[in-house]
């Protein structure tokens, strides 16, 4: 139990990774994410146990908790408890996403928190509640420059008519997605500097996340986008989760 007056609550002191669990018990981009929750915990100047170790403690949480069904697996640390392991079902829905545009919360394109999942996630759960409560399924973050960063749970891809793909770079603040960064490679895109008005120019839009892998968006307030088959990218990505 973490005392109310801890500086975990009272800071928002602590970090977390959160990881799709296949039927067959793999644990997707596991090596990837535990180097970043590390990187975190430098940030936020945590012990945690060697990597080697904690690896090998999820896989044994995993095991002892196996369900031949997707699920989601949270790895969170914190001062008082270290790292701790949470595991439920995962039900998966492919429906084109309707996002919309945050107007009240920004994203600091220079903040070091935009590195890591931390425990600061304030403004995209109040952003994602506002966006819930108009209708849509997830809100769009802009940063104090006005440009295009991520979803308040997803990077984001945009392909234009030509079939090239863009992403916004990290210096606007989005977070260094484990998928995105295989999908950069994958999909041969660009990171660039994106604003409202480009998106005018897209024709199709990818919320992607570990959870989610790769998911259609088919509305950002008003600009609509056509729905991709996304077979090939999932499977790729599950290639890759597994080398």
């Amino acid at each position: 139990m973490i005392p109310i007056n801890s500086l975990t609550l009272r800071y928002g002191i602590g970090c977390f990774e959160t990881l799709k669990v296949s039927a067959d018990g793999h644990v997707f981009f596991l090596d990837e994410h535990l180097e970043r929750l590390a990187f975190g915990a430098q940030i936020c100047k945590l012990s945690i146990p060697a990597f080697d170790e904690l690896k090998q403690q999820v896989l044994d949480f995993c095991a002892k908790n196996y369900k031949p069904m997707l699920r989601v697996l949270r790895i969170v640390l914190t001062m008082e408890d270290g790292v701790t392991c949470f595991i439920e079902d995962y039900f998966e829905n492919t429906n084109p996403l309707k996002l919309q545009i945050a107007i009240d919360w920004r994203i600091d394109s220079e903040s070091p928190l935009n590195a890591f999942k931390s425990f600061n996630y304030l403004k995209n759960h109040l952003a994602w509640m506002q966006a819930h409560n108009d209708g849509f399924d997830d809100a769009v973050l802009l940063n104090e420059k006005k440009h295009i960063v991520e979803s308040s749970r997803s990077n984001l891809f945009f392909q234009d008519a030509n079939g090239a793909w863009c992403t916004p770079v990290l210096e606007s603040g989005c977070l260094p997605g484990i998928v995105r960064g295989h999908l950069i490679k994958h999909l041969k895109a660009h990171e660039t500097i994106i604003f409202e008005a480009d998106l005018a120019s897209f024709v199709s839009c990818l919320a992607t996340n570990s959870l989610i892998e790769a998911r259609n968006v088919g509305l950002i307030d008003n600009y609509r986008f056509e729905e991709l088959d996304l077979s090939e990218i999932k499977s790729c990505l599950k290639a890759l989760s597994k080398t």
